[in-house]
């Protein structure tokens, strides 16, 4: 079984991306991309776009199109967990965190 992206994962690395955070989406593939193992399409159209934001939005965009039943729970918790340690690790200020919440919320709304 190829290594792939869950339809959670897709709707997480979108919000993420489209908000400028793709940093956590590009060491995902990088990752998956060293494991030497099989890899979904998905996964390699990203990892050869993982320079290109824009690119990456509109891939991720497609590829959740279809996906009508996203857990959005999980999705909130894993953002959730992301940014707590984003402030932990004082990587994100508390000021840039609210930022990135407000664009998820406009996000959802859209």
């Amino acid at each position: 079984m190829a290594i792939d992206l869950s339809k959670e994962d897709i709707y997480y690395y979108w919000l993420l991306t489209s908000i400028g955070l793709e940093e956590e989406l590009v060491k995902y593939v990088a990752d998956c991309v060293e494991t030497k193992g099989e890899l979904s399409d998905l996964i390699l159209e990203l990892n050869n776009e993982s320079q290109d934001r824009n690119e990456l939005k509109r891939i991720l965009f497609f590829a959740n199109i279809k996906n009508t039943d996203v857990d959005k729970d999980e999705v909130k918790t894993r953002l959730v967990d992301f940014f707590h340690g984003q402030w932990i690790s004082q990587t994100l200020t508390l000021e840039r965190i609210a930022e990135c919440l407000g664009g998820i919320s406009a996000l959802e709304k859209s």
